[in-house]
C-alpha cells in the first residue's frame, strides 16, 4: 500500500512538472515569436521571429552587423589619418560579403579591401547594400532605396549622426556636442563607402557577415528543439492528466490553508516583479519571460484554489480566523458578559483605527510626496484603514443582529412551550451564543413531553380501570337491586326484616348512582362521551332544573336568591349534559350549605362570555380545598359522614368542558363560589 502511494505521488509530480515545463516552453517561444522590435538609444532587441524571416537584410541582426562594421572602420581609421589599424581589420578577409573604401581628405590617404574604386566606379554586381559617409552625414541604401531611417535608434556611434545634432549630444568627455565629438575622432575629414553582398557566403574571416546566417540557424534549431521537447512533455502530461488533476487538488489543499490576505499580498508582489521587468526597457529578455511566467503561474494557483476550494477561498481570511479564535476564547463566558466584552472590543478597535487614521492624515500634511507612486500607496493605505473601520462595524452589527434574532427565537420557543406544543424543537447554529440555551430548552421540552405522555398514559389506565370495574360492579348490582325489589313486594315479612330491606334498597340505589357517576366521569375524561351540541336557552335550562328540584329546595332550610334575565340567553351545548351540571351544583349547595343561609344564582353576559355564578356559605370549614374540590372523590365533609360520592363537581366540570365551557371553583373563607361560563352566541 505504501509503495502504491509513493508511485501515485510520483506520477502526480511528473504530470504536474510536464504540464508546467511544456506550457513554459510553448508560452516563451510564442512570446518570442510574437515579439516586436524595441528601438532605443540604450538597447538592441533581436526578436526570434526574424530568425524565420526570409529577407535577411531587413532584420535587426543584419542591421546591427552593418552598424558594428561601420563603427569599427571609423574608429580604426583614427584621428591622425594613418589608417594603420585598418590593415589588421578582420573585415579585409570578408571581401565576399563586404567591400569598402575609406579616404582622409586632409592626409590624402586611401585604404580599401578591394581593387574597385568605390568612390568613382559603380558598385560590383551582387552588392546591393551601400553605406556612404561624407561631410559628417550618413546615407544607407538598399537596391537604390534610401533606408537610413531604419538606423535611427542604434546605440553608440549611431549611423544616423544627424540625431546627435538634433539632440545636441553631450558627454562628460565631449561637452561641445556633435562637432567636438566628430572632430575628436577626425571624422570631419573622412569619406567611407561600404558595399554588402546580397548573398552571404562563408569566409575565413573570424568576423564574417556569415555569422548572421549561423546565428539565425542556431535560433531556428533551438526553437524547433524546444518545441519538440515541449511536445514530448505535453504528450506525457496528457497521458498523466488524471495524476496532474490530483496534483492540482493537493496544491489547492495547501493553498486553502493560506489566508486570503496573504494571497493578495503575494499577488501584489508577483505583479510588481512582473511589471518591474516587463515594463522596463532594461534587463534581459530571459528575466522578463521568467517574471511574466511567475506571475502567470501564481494566477494559475489562485484559479486552481478557487476551482477546488470555491467559497472557502474568501471565507478563510485573517478576520474570520481572529473571530473564531475570539469565539473559542469567549465560549466559557456568560451570555451577558459576551455582549459587553464585544461592545468594548469593537469600541477599542474603532478608537485604534481612528488614532492611526489621524496619524496618517498628519503625515500627509507634513510630508511632501515626490511621486505619484507614493501618493497612490498612501491613498491605498487610507482606503484600507477606512475599509477596516467599516468592516469592523458591519461585522459587529451583523453579529449583534443575529444574536437579537436568536433571542427572539428563544422567546418564541418559550411561548410555544407555554401553549402546550412539545414537538417543535428550537434549532440554532453550533456557533450561536444561545446554542446552549436552545439545547437546554429542547431538553426541558422533551422532559415535559415525556412527563405528559406518562401522565396521560397513567390517566388512561385509571380511566380504563374505573370503567372496567364500574362495568363489572354494575352487573351484580343490578341483580341485587332486582332481588331487593322482589323482597319489598313480599307481604308476610317481619317488621325488622322489612327495615333491613329498606336499608338494602337505599344503599344499593346509592351504590348504583355512584357507579353511574364513576362511569360518566370516565367517559367524559376519555373523550368517548357522545354529545348532542345545539343552541339552547341557558335561562330556560336553569329554571327547568330549579323546577325539577323544587321539592328538595322547599324541604331544605335554605333561601335561594335567583337573578336571571327575562330574555333568552343562547349558548351552544348538550342540554342533557348541562342539565346534569346544574343539577349537581345545586345539589351540592343543598347538601353542604349552612342551615338558614342563602344560595345565590345569577347570570351575567358580555360580548364574549355568558357566566352563571352560584354562591353559598359552607357549613363545613373549607380550609385549603380551593380548586381541588373538583377532584374525584374530594368532599367538603372531611369526616365523610354525609351521603355523597365526591364526584358531583368532578362530573359537572367534565361535562362543562366537554361542551366547550369553563368550570371554576373559588373559596373565600366559608364562601363557596362556582362559575360556569360558555362562549356567547350572537
Amino acid at each position: 500500500m505504501d509503495t502504491k502511494s509513493k508511485s501515485t505521488a510520483g506520477k502526480q509530480v511528473i504530470g504536474f512538472l510536464c504540464f508546467v515545463m511544456s506550457f513554459s516552453i510553448f508560452f516563451s517561444v510564442g512570446l518570442l515569436l510574437l515579439e516586436q522590435p524595441v528601438y532605443g538609444s540604450n538597447s538592441i532587441n533581436f526578436v526570434l521571429s526574424e530568425a524565420f524571416d526570409g529577407d535577411v537584410q531587413s532584420t535587426q541582426r543584419y542591421q546591427s552587423a552593418v552598424a558594428s562594421r561601420f563603427q569599427t572602420l571609423m574608429v580604426d581609421a583614427g584621428a591622425d589619418g594613418s589608417f594603420e589599424n585598418l590593415s589588421f581589420s578582420s573585415i579585409n578577409e570578408d571581401q565576399a560579403n563586404v567591400i569598402y573604401r575609406i579616404s582622409n581628405s586632409e592626409s590624402g590617404k586611401t585604404f580599401s579591401n578591394t581593387n574597385v574604386n568605390l568612390f568613382q566606379e559603380s558598385v560590383p554586381e551582387g552588392y546591393n547594400y551601400i553605406v556612404d559617409y561624407r561631410n559628417g552625414n550618413v546615407k544607407v541604401t538598399r537596391d537604390g532605396r534610401d533606408i537610413t531611417g531604419q538606423f535611427e535608434f542604434w546605440p553608440i556611434y549611431d549611423l544616423y549622426l544627424e540625431r546627435y545634432r538634433a539632440d545636441s549630444y553631450d558627454s562628460y568627455e565631449y561637452s561641445d556636442g556633435y562637432e567636438s565629438f566628430v572632430e575628436s575622432y577626425g571624422w570631419q575629414n573622412l569619406e567611407l563607402r561600404m558595399a554588402f553582398s546580397e548573398k552571404i557566403v562563408p569566409t575565413e574571416s573570424p568576423w564574417s557577415m556569415y555569422t548572421v546566417i549561423q546565428e539565425r540557424f542556431w535560433e531556428q534549431a533551438g526553437t524547433f528543439i524546444a518545441l519538440g521537447i515541449a511536445a514530448v512533455l505535453l504528450m506525457v502530461y496528457i497521458f498523466l492528466r488524471k495524476a496532474k488533476k490530483a496534483a492540482d487538488q493537493r496544491i489547492a489543499w495547501v493553498s486553502g490553508k493560506v489566508w486570503l490576505e496573504v494571497k493578495l499580498i503575494l499577488l501584489f508582489i508577483s505583479f510588481s516583479i512582473y511589471s518591474g521587468f516587463c515594463w522596463s526597457s532594461y534587463g534581459r529578455r530571459f528575466y522578463k519571460i521568467i517574471a511574466l511566467l511567475q506571475f502567470v503561474y501564481y494566477v494559475y494557483v489562485l484559479i486552481n484554489d478557487m476551482r477546488y476550494n470555491k467559497g472557502n477561498v474568501f471565507r478563510h481570511n485573517i478576520i474570520r480566523s481572529i473571530m473564531r479564535w475570539y469565539r473559542r476564547r469567549e465560549q466559557y463566558k456568560p451570555f451577558q458578559r459576551k455582549l459587553v466584552d464585544r461592545f468594548w472590543l469593537v469600541l477599542g478597535i474603532e478608537a485604534a483605527l481612528l488614532v492611526i487614521g489621524m496619524l496618517l492624515f498628519m503625515i500627509s500634511l507634513s510630508f511632501s510626496f515626490r511621486s505619484a507612486y507614493y501618493q497612490f500607496v498612501f491613498l491605498v493605505f487610507v482606503v484600507i484603514w477606512i475599509a477596516a473601520a467599516v468592516v469592523c462595524v458591519c461585522v459587529y452589527v451583523k453579529r449583534f443582529r443575529k444574536t437579537v434574532e436568536e433571542m427572539g427565537e428563544v422567546v418564541d420557543q418559550v411561548s410555544v412551550m407555554k401553549a402546550g406544543d412539545m414537538e417543535a424543537k428550537l434549532t440554532l447554529p453550533a456557533d450561536s451564543d444561545l446554542y446552549a440555551t436552545a439545547q437546554d430548552l429542547n431538553e426541558i421540552q422533551e422532559g415535559f413531553s415525556v412527563a405528559l405522555e406518562e401522565r396521560m398514559k397513567s390517566e388512561r389506565m385509571k380511566i380504563e380501570l374505573i370503567t372496567n370495574v364500574s362495568h363489572d360492579i354494575k352487573t351484580p348490582l343490578t341483580s341485587i337491586i332486582g332481588y331487593v325489589e322482589l323482597l319489598e313486594k313480599e307481604e308476610e315479612l317481619p317488621e325488622h326484616v322489612k327495615d333491613y330491606i329498606k336499608i338494602l334498597s337505599k344503599k344499593s340505589q346509592r351504590l348504583k348512582t355512584m357507579v353511574q357517576d364513576i362511569f360518566d366521569v370516565s367517559k367524559a375524561s376519555s373523550g368517548e362521551m357522545k354529545l348532542d351540541i345545539e343552541e339552547l336557552d341557558l335561562v330556560k335550562l336553569i329554571r327547568q332544573t330549579l323546577a325539577d328540584m323544587d321539592e328538595d329546595i322547599s324541604g331544605s332550610n335554605l333561601i335561594f336568591k335567583i337573578n336571571l334575565p327575562n330574555d333568552p340567553v343562547m349558548i351552544r351545548g348538550d342540554g342533557e349534559r348541562l342539565y346534569r351540571v346544574f343539577q349537581n351544583v345545586i345539589k351540592n349547595s343543598l347538601q353542604y350549605s349552612l342551615e338558614g343561609s342563602r344560595v345565590y344564582i345569577s347570570l351575567y353576559r358580555d360580548d364574549s362570555w355568558t357566566t352563571v355564578m352560584i354562591k353559598n356559605t359552607s357549613k363545613y370549614e373549607l380550609g385549603g380545598l380551593g380548586e381541588n374540590i373538583t377532584q374525584r372523590f374530594v368532599r367538603g365533609d372531611a369526616s365523610r359522614s354525609t351521603e355523597g360520592s365526591g364526584l358531583g363537581l368532578s362530573i359537572a366540570e367534565s361535562f362543562t368542558e366537554a361542551c366547550g365551557g369553563n368550570f371554576r371553583v373559588t373559596t373565600d373563607a366559608d364562601l363557596f363560589t362556582v362559575e360556569i361560563a360558555f362562549p356567547s352566541v350572537r
